[in-house]
C-alpha cells in the first residue's frame, strides 16, 4: 500500500519539512539537493522517496505546509484587523513584513515560488488561487463602509480598492525575489511606496477645489 507524508511520525515529518524548507530557501528549487535534505533531517534517501516520492512532491508538500501555517497564524490575528479597508490592506502588508523579520528562512522559501520551474507551476498556481480567495475575503469581510462618500456605492468602492490592490501586487511582483529577505532597507522602501499609493487611493489625487 502506498504511503504518504501523513504516515510519518509527527516529529520525523517536521524534521524533513524543515530541512526541505531550509535547503530550498538557500539554493532554490533547481539547485536544491535531496542528499542535503536527508543529511539535514538525519534520515535515509530511501525513506524520503518512500514517503514523498520525488523532489517535486517534497517541494509542493513543504510549500503547502508552510503556507497553511501562515494562513492559520493570520486567521488567529483576524480579530485585530482594522475596520477601515485601506488600513487593513496595509496591515496585511505589515504582517508579511513581520514574517520576513521573524522567520527569514520561511519567507525566503515562500519567495522561491516566484522563480518556480514549469514542473511545479500548476500546483503553485492552484495554491495561490486559494490564497487570493482567502486574501480577498479577509480584506473585505466586516469592513466599515461608513467613511465612504455617501454618494457612492460601497460595493463598487470595495471593488475599486480590490482592483487597485491587485494592480499593486502585479507592480511589485517583478521586484520581489528571495534575495530581498536579506535587504531590509529595500523592503522598508517598498512598504513606504505601498503606503503612499494607499494614501492616494484613500484620500484621492485631485484637489477638492478643481471640480
Amino acid at each position: 500500500m502506498a504511503r504518504g507524508p501523513e504516515d510519518l511520525p509527527p516529529d520525523k515529518r517536521e524534521r524533513i519539512i524543515r530541512a526541505a524548507v531550509e535547503e530550498f530557501a538557500e539554493r532554490g528549487y533547481e539547485m536544491a539537493s535531496t542528499n542535503a535534505i536527508t543529511a539535514r533531517a538525519g534520515i535515509s534517501k530511501g525513506l524520503l522517496f518512500h514517503y514523498f516520492g520525488s523532489k517535486r512532491n517534497l517541494y509542493v508538500h513543504a510549500l503547502r505546509e508552510m503556507v497553511g501555517r501562515e494562513v492559520e497564524r493570520f486567521k488567529r490575528a483576524r480579530r485585530e484587523l482594522h475596520p477601515d479597508i485601506v488600513e487593513r490592506v496595509f496591515q496585511i502588508a505589515l504582517y508579511k513584513q513581520k514574517l520576513v523579520r521573524e522567520d527569514p528562512v520561511t519567507a525566503r522559501f515562500l519567495a522561491t515560488v516566484l522563480q518556480a520551474p514549469e514542473e511545479v507551476k500548476p500546483e503553485v498556481a492552484a495554491l495561490f488561487r486559494e490564497l487570493e480567495g482567502l486574501s480577498a475575503k479577509v480584506r473585505t469581510e466586516g469592513v466599515d463602509t461608513s467613511r465612504f462618500r455617501p454618494d457612492i456605492d460601497p460595493a463598487k468602492a470595495i471593488t475599486l480598492i480590490n482592483v487597485c490592490v491587485e494592480g499593486l501586487r502585479n507592480l511589485y511582483a517583478g521586484r520581489v525575489s528571495p534575495e530581498m529577505v536579506d535587504e531590509p532597507g529595500a523592503i522598508e522602501a517598498m512598504m513606504n511606496e505601498v503606503r503612499e499609493y494607499l494614501d492616494m487611493l484613500k484620500f484621492g489625487v485631485y484637489r477638492r477645489d478643481d471640480g
